[in-house]
């Protein structure tokens, strides 16, 4: 019986916890403290990704991870997609088969296992699209940026002034994939490239109309901007 996944403690589980203590004798403060020190397991988020892509040599820094897929990217519609896409929670052929809502777990492009994994980085036209990315960032941001898939995770940790731009233009790219495929019936690269577009324009808009302080460089994201359009009108 596994407590440690559990929102909510009932009396039987902090019997469970420790027996020799009658529930109503114990306070508040002596059942934290036994919560405490019991042993913390990772987030289903970590044990997913760190099955699904295989990560470098290097350490992995969740906390900043978590900072740049939720605290840094001020915008409340990229949050709560950032947040299913690292929990596994999208709507993907393979759990829309597991929810009981799809007759088969195929992707319904290419017939193939329609994973996360397969969705975001794997399919032909959203291959295609990450290219389309990886131009962008290097006219406008990094000449020697070379997109994995590993980035779109476990985050870009490059040049220091350059990371926060690009982290969050790949966050960009991801959502603008997810929103091409629940819209449209057949994604291509200019459809999701046309969404890329329209989320950057937004988060601009938004931007420039901020009384306070501004979270991106307005003048690098008018460049990013019409790069991005230039590149998609050829």
């Amino acid at each position: 019986f596994d407590i440690y996944r559990q929102k909510h403690l009932t009396y039987s589980n902090v019997l469970l916890i420790r027996n020799v203590i009658q529930v109503d004798c114990m306070s508040a403060k002596q059942i934290y403290m036994e919560l405490v020190k019991l042993k913390q397991l990772p987030s289903r988020a970590i044990e997913f990704w760190s099955n699904t892509l295989p990560e470098t040599d290097e350490p992995v820094k969740w906390s900043y991870i978590w900072l740049c897929k939720l605290k840094h990217v001020k915008d409340n519609a990229l949050i709560q997609f950032n947040f299913k896409f690292m929990y596994n929670i999208l709507p993907t052929a393979i759990n829309l088969y597991k929810w009981k809502l799809k007759d088969n777990d195929l992707c319904k492009y290419c017939h193939q296992t329609g994973n996360i994994k397969h969705l975001f980085f794997q399919c032909k036209e959203v291959q295609l699209f990450w290219k389309f990315v990886e131009g962008s960032i290097r006219n406008t941001l990094c000449r020697d940026f070379k997109f994995v898939p590993l980035y779109a995770v476990y985050t870009y940790q490059g040049e220091i002034e350059k990371t926060t731009d690009i982290n969050l233009f790949i966050n960009y790219a991801l959502y603008a994939i997810y929103k091409a495929n629940i819209i449209h019936d057949i994604i291509t690269l200019r459809r999701i490239t046309q969404h890329f577009i329209y989320l950057l324009k937004s988060r601009l808009t938004i931007e420039n109309n901020r009384t306070c302080k501004r979270d991106i460089d307005i003048d690098k994201w008018k460049q990013m901007c019409h790069k991005v359009k230039e590149m998609h009108s050829l």
